[in-house]
């Protein structure tokens, strides 16, 4: 059995998603209720859309947490079962930046908030902390498939 890696960059963004994501899915929500309860006979397009990213924003951050949470797992593994799933983590990082994108409309749509905005800062870092493991994790897996390489050519 092959050593497990530490991926520590990995586990922090994947944490701090977690978290993010459970502070926007309770910031969302509130912002549902507030809307809702303003809505008149007539609405304004900026309502509609700003109830509409939202709910969105509520429904990707509950799938956000459920693949940040299953990715937590994989920080232990070793390179190259991590490099075999790394699906998981990319399709994490993919929600978090279309999470990053919806909150900076939302915020351009209803205005600026500082919790939101400190929302969207540690999106930002979440989501580079995410992809920089990643990145690395594949440097390390690419320099050892050419040794295993190297190793096989000087065989023949």
């Amino acid at each position: 059995m092959k050593k497990q890696t530490k991926r520590p960059l990995l586990l922090s963004g994947l944490v701090m998603n977690i978290v993010t994501f459970v502070i926007l899915i309770v910031s969302s929500a509130i912002n549902i209720f507030y809307i809702s309860r303003d809505i008149g006979d007539t609405v304004e397009s900026s309502t509609i859309i700003n109830l509409l990213i939202n709910i969105l924003l509520v429904l990707v951050g509950i799938v956000t947490i459920a693949f940040s949470a299953m990715c937590i797992m994989r920080t232990n593994m070793n390179e190259e079962q991590f490099h075999s799933k790394r699906g998981l983590i990319l399709t994490t990082f993919i929600l978090t930046v279309f999470s990053f994108i919806l909150t900076i409309v939302g915020m351009r749509t209803y205005g600026f908030d500082i919790l939101t905005l400190f929302i969207t800062l540690f999106l930002i870092c979440s989501a580079t902390f995410i992809i920089v493991e990643y990145f690395m994790n594949k440097k390390v897996c690419l320099t050892n498939q050419e040794k295993v390489e190297e190793e096989k050519q000087e065989e023949k």
